[in-house]
């Protein structure tokens, strides 16, 4: 799949107020040409995906995230569930929006795991690069892992 998109409006899904959220549309694109079997969602955020794979009738996804909606997991350090057939990642803009933290989108303490508090790019592209090989790792032979 290879195509730029745009659409008018972020769609019903997730939380419009997230800052830095995908736009459902695109997730409910990308779910209906690949067709998984098992969908993990990693950095789950305001929950734009879950919406979709909800709306979709998905019985086999996963969401993960920092955030304890979705159950306070941490990429770095937590075991990924492995046979999913397609990851979607959408990892945060470095520093450019904060998540965990007072005044920030959630929680009232910056997180251990959060990435986008880290002011250094190359540590941000380093741990960022151990999230993606474990993302990778996970995924069954043939899968695939959609940014």
């Amino acid at each position: 799949m290879n195509s730029i998109l745009s659409y008018p409006n972020r769609g019903p899904y997730g939380d419009a107020s997230y800052r830095g959220n995908c736009s459902g549309y695109i997730i409910r694109d990308i779910l209906n040409y690949y067709r998984p079997t098992f969908f993990l969602e990693c950095f789950a955020g305001s929950g734009s995906g879950y919406d979709v794979a909800k709306g979709l009738g998905y019985k086999n996804s996963i969401h993960l995230d920092l955030n304890e909606r979705f159950g306070n997991f941490n990429l770095l350090t937590d075991q990924l569930p492995v046979g999913s057939d397609l990851v979607f990642s959408h990892p945060p803009y470095w520093n450019i929006v904060k998540y965990s933290g007072q005044n920030n989108v959630w929680g009232s303490e910056v997180h251990k795991g959060d990435l986008s508090h880290i002011e250094n790019y190359s540590d941000f592209i380093e741990r960022l690069d151990i999230i993606n090989r474990k993302i990778y790792d996970s995924i069954i032979e043939g899968g695939d892992m959609q940014f």
